[in-house]
């Protein structure tokens, strides 16, 4: 089992049911609770029709994007992937700051905009030469890369990136 991370760009709206024409190439675009961030802004929750949108794409084992996280946040804010979530979630964090829109956010599932994807790629180029030397293995240097290509491809589209 891993985390498949590619773009979709939404082109017609559904609706918020499942449709029942089979014939219709579509997908669910959500997000599960993350509030205060809002994830989706430029597109509603619902059943789209699509397109894929290039060929930008992460895809590695569970394990390693736990890995891409936490080096993250020990290069970032000093401390474990799970002391992060535990101040953001106590209010001993500002859900503010660099990352936060992928820190909280699923590990599996679901779906975020360019909008978000502008400003988390940002974060990524920004921090590339402080994160990425604390990464032990290429493998995990490649999912980095990876991970902006598909944020670059998100901007580009004006798409979503969907966590599968």
């Amino acid at each position: 089992m891993g985390l498949d991370i590619n773009v979709k760009k939404p082109i017609k709206f559904i609706g918020t049911e499942r449709p029942d024409d089979e014939e219709i190439d579509y997908f669910c675009l959500y997000t599960l609770g993350f509030e205060p961030i809002m994830h989706l802004q430029a597109y509603k929750k619902g059943y789209w029709e699509y397109e894929c949108s290039g060929d930008a794409e992460y895809s590695s084992p569970y394990g390693t994007f736990n890995d891409l996280r936490e080096v993250i946040t020990a290069a970032v804010y000093g401390c474990d992937y799970k002391e992060y979530v535990r101040q953001l979630e106590t209010g001993a964090r500002a859900f503010e700051g660099p990352f936060v829109e992928m820190l909280w956010f699923a590990d599996n599932e679901g779906n975020f905009d360019y909008i978000i994807a502008d400003k988390l790629l940002k974060d990524f180029q920004n921090w590339e030469n402080e994160i990425v030397p604390e990464m032990n293995r290429d493998f995990l240097k490649k999912c980095y890369t990876d991970y902006m290509n598909v944020l670059k491809e998100c901007i580009d589209s004006k798409g979503v990136v969907d966590y599968h």
